[in-house]
Protein backbone atom coordinates (compact mmCIF):
# COMPACT_ATOMS: atom_id res chain seq x y z
CA UNK A 1 0.00 0.00 0.00
CA UNK A 2 1.30 3.41 -0.93
CA UNK A 3 1.54 6.01 1.86
CA UNK A 4 0.20 9.49 1.29
CA UNK A 5 2.71 12.31 1.31
CA UNK A 6 1.92 15.12 3.72
CA UNK A 7 1.01 18.50 2.26
CA UNK A 8 4.23 20.51 2.52
CA UNK A 9 4.51 24.01 3.97
CA UNK A 10 5.93 25.26 0.68
CA UNK A 11 2.87 24.15 -1.27
CA UNK A 12 0.45 25.64 1.27
CA UNK A 13 2.32 28.96 1.23
CA UNK A 14 2.09 29.02 -2.56
CA UNK A 15 -1.66 28.29 -2.47
CA UNK A 16 -2.25 31.08 0.07
CA UNK A 17 -0.16 33.52 -1.98
CA UNK A 18 -2.04 32.60 -5.15
CA UNK A 19 -5.43 33.07 -3.44
CA UNK A 20 -4.43 36.51 -2.09
CA UNK A 21 -3.07 37.58 -5.48
CA UNK A 22 -6.30 36.56 -7.22
CA UNK A 23 -8.41 38.36 -4.61
CA UNK A 24 -6.41 41.57 -5.05
CA UNK A 25 -6.83 41.37 -8.82
CA UNK A 26 -10.61 40.97 -8.56
CA UNK A 27 -11.51 43.38 -5.75
CA UNK A 28 -10.85 47.07 -6.52
CA UNK A 29 -8.52 48.70 -4.03
CA UNK A 30 -10.65 51.81 -3.52
CA UNK A 31 -14.21 52.71 -4.48
CA UNK A 32 -14.70 56.03 -6.24
CA UNK A 33 -17.70 58.18 -5.39
CA UNK A 34 -19.98 59.19 -8.24
CA UNK A 35 -21.20 62.77 -8.48
CA UNK A 36 -24.49 63.45 -10.22
CA UNK A 37 -25.94 66.73 -11.39
CA UNK A 38 -29.63 67.29 -12.18
CA UNK A 39 -29.76 68.67 -15.70
CA UNK A 40 -33.52 69.24 -15.83
CA UNK A 41 -36.54 68.62 -13.59
CA UNK A 42 -39.80 67.89 -15.43
CA UNK A 43 -42.80 69.84 -14.10
CA UNK A 44 -45.47 68.82 -16.61
CA UNK A 45 -46.10 72.32 -17.93
CA UNK A 46 -47.52 72.45 -21.46
CA UNK A 47 -44.16 72.51 -23.23
CA UNK A 48 -41.93 71.07 -20.53
CA UNK A 49 -42.84 67.38 -20.53
CA UNK A 50 -43.73 64.97 -17.76
CA UNK A 51 -43.27 61.30 -16.91
CA UNK A 52 -39.81 60.63 -18.40
CA UNK A 53 -39.81 57.19 -20.06
CA UNK A 54 -37.31 54.58 -21.22
CA UNK A 55 -33.54 54.77 -21.04
CA UNK A 56 -31.54 57.81 -21.95
CA UNK A 57 -29.47 57.60 -25.12
CA UNK A 58 -25.91 58.88 -25.36
CA UNK A 59 -24.50 59.79 -28.77
CA UNK A 60 -20.84 59.68 -29.78
CA UNK A 61 -20.28 63.36 -28.93
CA UNK A 62 -21.72 63.08 -25.40
CA UNK A 63 -25.22 64.45 -25.99
CA UNK A 64 -27.99 62.80 -23.96
CA UNK A 65 -31.46 62.20 -25.44
CA UNK A 66 -34.71 60.91 -23.97
CA UNK A 67 -38.50 61.05 -24.17
CA UNK A 68 -41.44 61.80 -21.90
CA UNK A 69 -44.87 60.21 -22.03
CA UNK A 70 -46.84 63.36 -21.20
CA UNK A 71 -46.46 67.11 -21.53
CA UNK A 72 -45.63 68.92 -24.70
CA UNK A 73 -48.29 70.19 -27.06
CA UNK A 74 -50.82 68.43 -29.24
CA UNK A 75 -54.32 67.04 -29.13
CA UNK A 76 -53.61 64.31 -26.53
CA UNK A 77 -55.36 64.43 -23.13
CA UNK A 78 -52.15 65.08 -21.15
CA UNK A 79 -50.01 66.35 -24.00
CA UNK A 80 -48.38 64.07 -26.54
CA UNK A 81 -45.00 63.84 -24.83
CA UNK A 82 -41.67 65.38 -25.64
CA UNK A 83 -38.26 64.43 -26.92
CA UNK A 84 -35.33 66.09 -25.21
Amino acid sequence: MRSKKPFSAGKSTFVIFLALWLASAIVPSEAQAQKFKVLHAFHGSPNDGAIPEAQLLLDTTGNIYGTTGAGGTGGCQYGCGTAF
